[in-house]
């Protein structure tokens, strides 16, 4: 049998790479497409912000024992297929990048397991006043998936679906 807390911490940890991975691949996007570089940069850097937030959070939660909801793993290893999948993208993006397919796949990454579980805990306007320091620290890194696809449009990035 598992302990809780070493599930939960593992599953923290492979939230906290996930999200330094998105950062990672968003940075590679920045170095690849010039036209867009300021876009990939701001979002790489909060996609680090991500991360620091939940290395934070995991350290409140061995201090205080409990933790909000949205991180209760109910299926931990979809991060662990994402994270793969993500290292998979950046290998495969090095050779043969593609403007309209880092658009592609940042939407499909930011509508994914651990983006989406980490969007609804900073938008969650329940939290115990005690975690709703990490919405403030947050701020205004949010919704990636919906800012990805505005710039693409005000951009005329068009994308095959």
């Amino acid at each position: 049998m598992i302990d809780i807390s070493v599930q939960l911490d593992n599953y923290i940890n492979e939230a906290i790479e996930l999200e330094l991975h998105v950062a990672e691949l968003y940075l590679l996007f920045f170095t690849s497409f010039p036209p867009d570089a300021d876009f990939w940069w701001k979002l790489s850097l909060e996609e680090k912000n991500h991360a620091s937030i939940l290395k934070s959070l995991k350290t409140l939660y061995r201090v205080v024992k409990r933790i909000p909801a949205e991180f209760t793993p109910e299926n931990p290893d979809a991060l662990k297929i994402t994270n793969q999948k993500i290292r998979s993208v950046i290998s495969t993006f090095k050779e043969h990048p593609s403007r309209e397919a880092a658009f592609m796949i940042a939407c499909d990454i930011e509508s994914s397991a651990g983006e989406l579980e980490y969007q609804t805990f900073v938008e969650n306007q329940s939290l115990e006043s005690i975690y709703k320091v990490f919405q403030k620290l947050n701020g205004e890194d949010k919704d990636h998936a919906e800012r990805i696809r505005e710039y693409m449009k005000a951009n005329n990035i068009l994308t095959k679906q």
